[in-house]
């Protein structure tokens, strides 16, 4: 039995072409439901903070604009009434401090509240009382998005050039910023990495 060259040739090349159109087709799909960015799920109240001493409610920053600030500090937190005096009184003691002797030195701290169900949004607005909201700003979110939400919604709200998150229960020691600021600045200026991910 002699088998038709022709009549295979064809065979395959019909055979590849329906492959090719549905690999085609696969990645239109996948292409036309994917979104290029992550869906924040931002609600449209999530977009302000409040100026507790005007009463007035303003348009968070955006990451993507020129930072405004040296440092932006976020504070994820969630149900942290209790302990978030603690840490905010050691972050903004070093960062005044800081500013004091650094005079172009600048900084902002943005307390995420997570959706607690305590009173960690009233704690931290006492700080935006007391520093005022080019110093703390408050995002309070409608709903509990856990940690990794909170971090990354906080720093896309940021102003700042360099950003840094700090846990709300104090596991941070803010006196140990500038040995983090030397090392990532010489690192940095090595150009050995862009991002640097780490606990001090």
């Amino acid at each position: 039995m002699e088998i038709d060259t022709d009549k295979m040739i064809l065979f395959f090349l019909i055979l590849s072409s329906i492959f090719v159109l549905l690999i085609g087709l696969v990645l239109v799909i996948v292409l036309m439901t994917s979104v290029p960015y992550p869906d924040l799920g931002r609600c449209k109240s999530e977009e302000y903070f409040l100026d507790p001493n005007d009463k007035k409610k303003k348009k968070f920053a955006s990451l993507l604009s020129t930072p405004e600030v040296q440092l932006s500090v976020i504070v994820p937190s969630y149900n942290e009434e209790k302990r978030l005096p603690i840490m905010m009184d050691e972050c903004l003691g070093y960062l005044e401090s800081r500013k004091a002797s650094t005079p172009e030195f600048s900084y902002e701290v943005i307390v995420v509240d997570d959706g607690s169900t305590d009173k960690t949004t009233e704690v931290a607005l006492e700080y935006s009382v007391q520093y005022g909201t080019d110093k703390v700003r408050v995002l309070t979110f409608e709903k509990n998005r856990g940690k990794g939400g909170a971090v990354r919604l906080g720093m896309f709200s940021s102003r700042g050039e360099h950003l840094l998150f700090a846990d709300a229960d104090g596991a941070s020691t803010f006196s140990d910023y500038s040995k983090l600021e030397e090392k990532l600045l010489s690192i940095c200026q090595s150009n050995k990495v862009e991002l640097i991910f780490g606990r001090f």
